[in-house]
């Protein structure tokens, strides 16, 4: 049954948004946001796939600020987007997205990720053409991740590495680069010695992106990012741990069914595929809603009346029959 459910919801889904998203299906212009800043981020989420395969959750997710309360912080003006298929489709998707709600000639656009394959700068940069500025961000999580990573017989010179990128320093990089190089003893030289070749290389290829955002004079515009590794968790959640295996389309239906509660477009998009629902569910709801908030009148109750049978033996079958109604 929960099958046939999430496969309803997920083609209605699937229907609602494609025409909301189609450009030719927009018959008159919309009016459109005109916003200082809009953060945009994309990372994929790994998950396992029937037969012992890997799978990958492409996820895109923008938002148009931060809004404070105390000290804690949320997104604002979100929406996500996840494929199960490539990237390609992911981005496709924010592309018609951006090209129907937004006019960016005034937006500052921030993007955000850690540079893998299909996230690199030019996918950023090609869906917010004309946009008044645009600033890419290697995500900070996993830089530190990579030094960890490749500098894990050195511990004591990740935290002097990670002060010297956000310093911005490259000469403070290389120094600690040297000094780790300084350090390897006669075994596992080959090994230890790549792992440091092939960190400096990532460092250099992505050094224009490693610039803090205070040194671009963005201000309190970086509050916005490096939150979709954090957004991961209501996919993660349901789809990982526990030993659990998915097989491409079923997880395509629970891909769909999470981001359309995210979204808010999960009613607006089963009714607009199917107009019956919005009946059956408005006046089963009402109706179910009304019971529960009716008041029901106090009744007097008498309690708990006891009963025996008079004059049966304690060996017959009778008196055993007694014996049962009295404990």
């Amino acid at each position: 049954m929960m099958y046939y459910i999430e496969q309803f919801v997920r083609n209605s889904i699937i229907g609602a948004e494609n025409h909301l998203l189609d450009v030719t299906k927009l018959t008159e212009p919309k009016e459109k946001k005109n916003v200082p800043f809009l953060y945009i981020e994309g990372d994929g989420l790994m998950y396992r796939e029937i037969k012992k395969k890997r799978g990958e959750i492409h996820r895109i997710q923008i938002a148009e600020g931060v809004e404070k309360n105390g000290k804690r912080t949320r997104l604002i003006g979100t929406h996500y987007f996840s494929s199960t298929d490539s990237t390609e489709v992911a981005w496709s998707l924010v592309q018609n997205y951006l090209y129907l709600n937004y006019d960016l000639t005034n937006t500052l656009v921030i993007s955000n990720s850690d540079g893998g394959s299909g996230y690199e700068f030019d996918k950023f940069n090609a869906i917010v053409q004309g946009c008044l500025r645009h600033e890419h961000v290697r995500d900070t999580y996993h830089v530190n991740q990579k030094i960890k990573q490749r500098l894990n017989f050195v511990p004591e010179l990740q935290s002097p590495l990670k002060k010297a990128i956000q310093d911005h320093e490259w000469e403070a990089v290389e120094a600690v680069l040297d000094t780790a190089e300084s350090i390897i003893g006669d075994e596992q030289v080959a090994q230890l010695e790549e792992q440091i070749r092939r960190l400096r290389g990532y460092l250099s290829r992505n050094w224009e992106y490693l610039t803090p955002i205070y040194k671009r004079g963005l201000g309190e515009a970086a509050h916005g990012i490096g939150t979709c590794e954090s957004n991961h968790r209501p996919y993660s959640y349901r789809v990982k741990g526990q030993g659990k295996y998915w097989s491409k389309k079923g997880l395509t239906h629970v891909v769909y069914v999470i981001e359309g509660l995210k979204n808010g477009t999960l009613d607006r998009a089963i009714i607009e595929q199917q107009p019956e629902y919005k009946k059956q569910v408005s006046a089963s709801y009402k109706a179910a809603l009304k019971a529960a908030h009716k008041k029901v009148p106090h009744q007097t109750h008498e309690g708990v009346r006891h009963g025996s049978i008079p004059h049966a033996s304690h060996s017959s079958s009778t008196g055993n029959l007694s014996a049962i109604f009295s404990y």
